[in-house]
């Protein structure tokens, strides 16, 4: 089990802090980035973080290591599941990984997940100048069974009054829940591993609850540390997205757009697993009902006056009209000017056709 020895190097996610994890039975040197604390809003957990009876150190990870999590995530499919912060996470696990262990592990292309048929090696019977009799190997099995179990009984009818006793109390706790073995079992059904003789030591290691981010960095080759028992993916997997009108497959994930109809915030996130044969298959939940909001009105703008003057139409439209000349003269929504900081210039947005009362 992962958790059982410390972690030489353990950087923590803002999880690990809310949900109140004793870090420093986890790891030697804990680290995390200054943007992980600022994501905690809880004041309980805050006031936690004042009187940590451990060195928690801040480390920034490099650029190359940014870029290098982002071309990864991406072909996952789980970069649009992943702030700038949990990005930065990932990175600087893999900057101590690569300090620590080396980077010949690391995987720069992800694992697509193969289904395999059950293969049985049976003889063919249709096959010529074969015969196999069934009835004859039945019942010689039945005949030394017999046999065997005769023998069987005239020995436990010997011994059963010496060695009966013994063998009924040391089998006592066989199958039962006893304080000893609880924790075996507990862990045992939630699915992780229960051998203790076997631990994998762990140098480096991130500690996060993120189903996303625990999924980049196992594909990576990264260890990861479950916040909880039953708290950690079984497995890894590869999304691509599904556009629910036009029913085509894209690997993109940075697209608002469906690149082949062209529809707004159609597409979803769907798994990929490969076949035997090398042809893909999709997973797709067809229980989740489609959210609809916002396609009563067909150029998208609805209830939202602010789109009406530049609305997403493209995929490459740009988001601010003025983001070369910041201080423009003729700016529609002027936030720089002396009239702006009185509030002389705002929209009136109560109904014209109120009545109000007579001045």
């Amino acid at each position: 089990m992962l958790n059982k020895k410390k972690v030489s190097h353990l950087v923590v996610d803002s999880g690990a802090f809310i949900a109140g994890t004793q870090i420093q039975d986890l790891g030697e040197k804990i680290y995390t980035l200054p943007q992980v604390v600022d994501e905690i809003k809880d004041q309980n957990t805050r006031n936690r973080l004042q009187f940590i009876a451990y060195e928690l150190k801040y480390r920034e990870p490099s650029e190359e290591d940014i870029k290098a999590v982002i071309s990864f995530a991406k072909k996952t499919g789980d970069y649009c599941q992943l702030s700038a912060t949990d990005l930065k996470v990932i990175a600087l696990t893999l900057r101590l990984e690569k300090e620590v262990n080396g980077d010949k592990h690391i995987r720069h292309e992800p694992q697509v997940t193969q289904v395999l048929k059950k293969t049985h090696s049976e003889a063919n019977e249709s096959m010529v100048g074969f015969y196999v009799n069934k009835n004859d190997d039945k019942s010689d099995d039945t005949k030394s069974e017999g046999n065997c179990a005769e023998n069987a009984k005239e020995v436990t009818e010997e011994a059963i009054g010496s060695d009966g006793e013994e063998e009924e109390e040391e089998d006592s706790e066989e199958g039962w829940i006893t304080p000893h073995n609880v924790e075996e079992i507990r862990r045992q059904m939630m699915g992780m591993k229960v051998d203790d003789e076997v631990e994998e030591v762990v140098s480096v290691g991130c500690l996060t609850g993120d189903y996303a981010m625990q999924n980049v960095l196992l594909q990576m080759g990264l260890k990861v540390i479950n916040i909880k028992d039953g708290l950690r993916i079984r497995s890894t997997k590869q999304f691509v997205f599904r556009c629910f009108a036009c029913l085509k497959i894209s690997t993109k994930t940075c697209n608002d757009f469906c690149h082949n109809c062209g529809n707004l915030k159609t597409l979803k996130r769907v798994a990929l697993t490969v076949r035997d044969d090398g042809t893909k298959e999709v997973h797709i939940n067809f229980k989740k009902p489609i959210n609809i909001r916002g396609t009563a009105i067909s150029d998208g703008c609805g209830f939202r006056p602010f789109l009406l003057f530049f609305p997403v139409l493209t995929q490459n439209i740009l988001k601010d009209p003025d983001y070369v000349n910041r201080l423009n003269p003729f700016a529609i929504n002027d936030v720089y000017s002396r009239s702006s900081r009185i509030n002389a210039n705002i929209r009136r947005t109560v109904n014209p056709n109120e009545t109000r009362r007579p001045t």
